[in-house]
């Protein structure tokens, strides 16, 4: 085979073979905001504990390790706080976890003035879990979901 050729099929073939390699990511856990209870307004802000549920969708159990959550409201900070864990899910099962948040007086008055006429917090949530899942080393999921919070999931 003439050398131009052998050269055209490596340029061809070997991204080809790196990429049979990659296969598709294991699922992640999933994490849904489920509910908030203020706890301890101040000054300074405001004590919250945000109640999330964590769905595991592996036919195996999973260890979760800990779980980091920042929600923003209109791409401004709003609230942010994080637990470690030492809790197994059960296959394709699902737990409730208690996040305690820490949410500053600016937030909460961004907030307020947000959900005045509408009744909801919009929110963008940025969270991680770490987690380990069928005998392996310790991986962290990253979940990023936008959406609408009820003002009905206060004190929840």
């Amino acid at each position: 085979m003439p050398k131009h050729l052998r050269a055209i099929c490596a340029v061809i073939l070997l991204p080809l073979l790196l990429l049979a390699g990659c296969g598709e990511p294991a699922e992640r856990p999933d994490l849904q905001v489920i509910g908030m209870a203020n706890l301890k307004p101040d000054l300074f802000g405001s004590k919250a504990e945000l109640k999330v549920e964590v769905q595991n969708p592996h036919p195996e159990p999973m260890r979760l390790a800990g779980i980091v959550i920042n929600l923003e409201n209109g791409d401004k900070p709003f609230a942010n706080g994080m637990t470690p864990l030492d809790l197994t899910l059960a296959p394709f099962g699902s737990v409730e976890v208690i996040v305690p948040v820490t949410i500053s007086s600016v937030g909460i008055l961004r907030a307020a003035m947000a959900t005045a006429e509408s009744k909801k917090i919009t929110h963008a949530m940025k969270s991680s879990i770490t987690y380990t899942y069928g005998g392996g080393g310790k991986e962290t999921a990253r979940i990023v979901k936008e959406g609408e919070m009820p003002l009905e999931f206060l004190n929840r």
